[in-house]
């Protein structure tokens, strides 16, 4: 079969019309943030066999060390205060060095942590031509695991400064050892605090103005699955000064405990490294990448060029999923919706942003009543009520097969999506046409069924006319008393009378429940009222 998107319904090698499918607009890529992490029979044997051996050690080392480590950091800051610049909160000046010795035990620790982890070795690879040779900042890809920064820090044999979040400073432990390593902490809700660690970032970068630890960032700016790297955020790139490409991988043949998808609960995921027999890592330190005077002034050129230079030492490709595509795929995943397609490029083809999509993933999932992730064809005829027209079952095949653009038999939200464009009128006249005459195809024989297009005009008419609208239309397009009309006879009569489309679409619309525009402007109504709440609450 064809699947183009456009152009008549020609007759295949059986005598039945050709089915058509809408052209694939979104492009398909693999989701970075999806895990499925199963508990597969092998898993359930290490649990077994761990469980009552040496998970208890690897417990009570793990709790011991966090509480020597927080001894160690609370001791290191003591005298130290942090300072709050436009809610950019950071220590103004570089540990000296009583602080940096009083903290070196902390690279021991991070060592035990990982060890009560499963990582009995770390693997470091040094491809330096001058190992001595350092940059102030670290960039560090891809982020998948809380366990990346204790595998810098050992293969550092330091403790690297870096860029948190705000609220880690409520968490016990964890906040002593981010303050200890001099961390920058960000309010994301705040944009003079991201503007101000900005410039704490770029004074950082600068060798003449800080002598203490490099700045280890995660360009990516939120954990991947690691096979591919997603956009790189500009914020250590925008100072201009040299960066150290580390890249970070973990080997793994049955368990991949990347801390996203179905193994994205925190407590899940350390439970379930410690019930491995061991863990793998390498830690792989790229020659360091000076900017050209391009770069320099181009921080977006500096950032892809770097990024690219990372992904073929991995041996991996790159996307543009950026952090919104994560909250998205968040929502998508606890309805087992697949989330393979990149927010930018719907935002470009559609003007539609993260809150909108969302308004369309709840009538999504509205429609899914198995919960499957996907649309058969039965919830689809359910979804615009197909059975309410005295359709065949041709007739609503064909029309599933249009919005089915991979062929596979359900349709994505991806492909969900790509339908609801034609109705928010984002996508060609050809595609919307071939829409609307499937909708009149009653038969499912590819020819639209003159009668039906007649009773929808007539429906989209004010009533009081002596004759009927739809009849009046029909005979002045010149249908000449035609029962049925090929795709072709059919797009001549929609040049001429566009209410045909208009009404074809409409109709669509109206059992659907929701376009592009209805979903952007609830999302607005619904950010509207969490602030207003938010604001209340304060």
């Amino acid at each position: 079969m064809s699947n183009s998107g456009d152009g008549a319904p020609a007759a295949g090698a059986d005598g039945k019309p050709e089915e058509k499918r809408q052209s694939n607009i979104l492009q398909k890529v693999a989701n970075p943030f999806e895990n499925a992490a199963p508990w597969t029979s092998y898993e359930y044997l290490k649990a077994f066999i761990l469980l009552p051996t040496l998970f208890p050690i690897r417990l009570l080392v793990c709790l011991l060390t966090l509480i020597l480590q927080a001894i160690v950091a609370r001791i290191t800051v003591i005298g130290a205060p942090m300072i709050n610049d436009r809610g950019c909160i950071r220590h103004e000046k570089e540990f000296g060095v009583w602080r940096t010795f009083v903290r070196t035990p902390m690279v021991l620790t991070n060592r035990l942590l990982l060890w009560s982890l499963g990582f009995w070795s770390i693997n470091i690879v040094d491809r330096r031509k001058k190992p001595k040779t350092k940059a102030n900042i670290l960039v560090v890809a891809p982020h998948m695991n809380l366990t990346d920064p204790f595998v810098l820090s050992w293969a550092l044999r330091s403790i690297p400064s870096g860029v948190g979040m705000a609220e880690t400073l409520q968490m016990p432990v964890m906040s002593h050892t981010l303050v200890a390593a001099q961390t920058i902490f960000v309010d994301r809700k705040n944009p003079e605090s991201k503007q101000a660690c900005k410039e704490a970032i770029a004074f950082r970068a600068d060798p003449g103005n800080w002598k203490g630890a490099p700045v280890m960032i995660f360009p990516e700016g939120t954990v991947t699955n690691g096979k591919t790297l997603i956009q790189f955020k500009l914020g250590p790139f925008a100072p201009g000064q040299p960066v150290q490409p580390v890249v970070v991988q973990y080997p793994a043949r049955h368990f991949n405990f990347t801390w996203v998808g179905r193994n994205s609960s925190m407590g899940m995921n350390i439970l379930r490294m410690m019930l491995q027999f061991t863990n793998f890592c390498t830690v792989t330190f790229l020659e360091p990448y000076v900017p050209s005077a391009e770069e320099r002034d181009n921080s977006m050129l500096f950032a892809s060029n770097v990024r690219a230079f990372m992904a073929k030492d991995l041996g991996i490709g790159t996307t543009e999923h950026t952090y919104d595509d994560t909250w998205f795929s968040w929502e998508a995943t606890k309805g087992n919706v697949s989330s393979d397609f990149e927010l930018g490029q719907v935002k470009e083809l559609y003007n539609m942003d993260l809150g909108g999509l969302k308004v369309l993933l709840k009538r999504f999932k509205d429609f899914d009543q198995t919960g499957s992730g996907t649309l058969s064809i039965r919830e689809f005829e359910a979804a615009l009520r197909l059975n309410e027209d005295g359709r065949t079952e041709a007739s609503i095949q064909r029309f599933f097969s249009f919005f089915d653009t991979d062929g596979t038999g359900q349709i994505s939200y991806r492909e969900f999506v790509q339908g609801l464009a034609l109705l928010s009128g984002k996508c060609s006249v050809e595609s919307q046409a071939m829409l609307a005459f499937l909708a009149f195809d009653m038969e499912g024989t590819g020819r639209a069924q003159v009668e039906a297009l007649k009773n929808a005009l007539d429906n989209s008419v004010a009533s009081g006319a002596d004759v009927s609208p739809g009849e009046e239309i029909l005979e002045s397009s010149s249908v000449e008393g035609k029962t049925e009309l090929s795709f072709e006879e059919f797009t001549t009569l929609v040049n001429k009378k566009p209410l045909i489309l208009q009404r074809a679409l409409e109709l669509a619309k109206q059992r659907v429940g929701i376009t592009f525009e209805e979903a952007s402007a609830q999302a607005v109504e619904e950010k509207h009222k969490k602030n207003s709440k938010l604001k209340k609450d304060d």
